[in-house]
């Protein structure tokens, strides 16, 4: 889980910061 979570942010740090923000959310919801 901690491999992945790594992964999740070296994807996130391309992202725009709003698109950061909505991916976020998206998570939010499905939690």
């Amino acid at each position: 889980a901690e491999q992945e979570t790594d992964e999740v942010y070296a994807y996130l740090a391309l992202l725009p910061e709003s698109d950061v923000r909505i991916y976020y959310q998206s998570l939010a919801f499905r939690n």
